[in-house]
């Protein structure tokens, strides 16, 4: 009996997380992920506007964003960071969000510009700060 009202828990907060579906003002604020004695600790931010910077370690970015149906996000990065310019040769990053909670989101990268072997990197658990 106990073994089966476990596995009745644990299969409906599955699929509560499961049915999650983050919006764009979900994602509007500013993100931590990684620990502060980390190298892969980070900081991102996300306006209203469609906008974003972060900072992950020792890499700076910055452009645009856009939210796809299935939690997907795509970055579009700037061509000349001091213009800001996107242009069609403009770098696009894509990530999968697997939401925890609305403040708490697991993010998987792809960039199809990397190997095979390291298209996929997984970008930790993000909290919202603000």
């Amino acid at each position: 009996m106990r073994a089966a009202l476990l596995l009745t828990i644990v299969l409906a907060s599955t699929m509560v997380h499961a049915g999650i579906d983050i919006t764009s003002a979900d994602l509007v604020g500013t993100w931590s992920c990684g620990t502060s004695s980390s190298l892969g600790n980070g900081r991102y931010t996300f306006r209203a506007d469609h906008t974003f910077d972060g900072i992950n370690g020792d890499a700076i970015s910055a452009g645009r964003w856009k939210l796809h149906t299935s939690n997907k996000l795509e970055l579009i990065y700037y061509s000349d960071y001091e213009l800001k310019i996107i242009t069609r040769s403009s770098k696009h990053g894509w990530i999968v969000i697997k939401p925890i909670t609305k403040t708490r989101l697991e993010f998987v990268w792809f960039d199809k510009d990397f190997s095979p072997a390291n298209q996929y990197s997984n970008g930790g658990v993000w909290s919202k700060r603000r």
